[in-house]
């Protein structure tokens, strides 16, 4: 479930198209995908797993944190920048650190900081307690950004210049 053939093989909208239905039929939640404004050219293969692995942790701190009824996916091409919007209408939290900190019971914002990070991404947390959680994620297209954090992501090493 890391990473799905249909990731690969069709791109992340089938994959997240899939992901949301199983999560709704396993957890009750319902999940709602809008890729409408992403465009039908697919975006690099290392922003398309490092999007898809972020829904992952989000998803998770969702349905371990949230209590939600509800999830809206958003996926969009800005220009040459790739966004995903996870927002929830569960419980929110109160956030007094940064989403990169290492705090108690945070490692999976601290996860998805640093997966962004691998491609010069940012995240922004927006939560109050009581109005849900949004999760916002900007990578930018670069193709040399995507590739080389690709290589670094599966653990291959940066070739030395000479």
């Amino acid at each position: 479930g890391l990473h799905p053939t249909v990731l690969d093989d069709l791109g992340l909208v089938p994959a997240v198209a899939r992901f949301a239905r199983e999560h709704a039929q396993l957890y009750g939640i319902a999940v709602n995908v809008d890729t409408s404004h992403l465009g039908t050219e697919r975006l690099p293969p290392a922003v398309e797993t490092t999007l898809y692995r972020i829904l992952q942790e989000a998803m998770t701190n969702v349905v371990k944190h949230a209590a939600a009824e509800m999830v809206e996916i958003r996926l969009r091409r800005e220009g040459s920048v790739a966004e995903m919007i996870v927002r929830d209408d569960g419980e929110g939290m109160g956030l007094s650190a940064e989403p990169g900190e290492a705090t108690p019971g945070r490692l999976g914002l601290l996860g998805i900081r640093e997966r962004a990070d691998l491609l010069q991404g940012t995240v922004a947390i927006d939560s109050l307690p009581g109005r849900g959680t949004a999760i916002t994620v900007r990578i930018p297209l670069a193709p040399e950004a995507a590739d080389d954090a690709g290589r670094r992501e599966v653990g291959e090493s940066q070739p030395e210049e000479q």
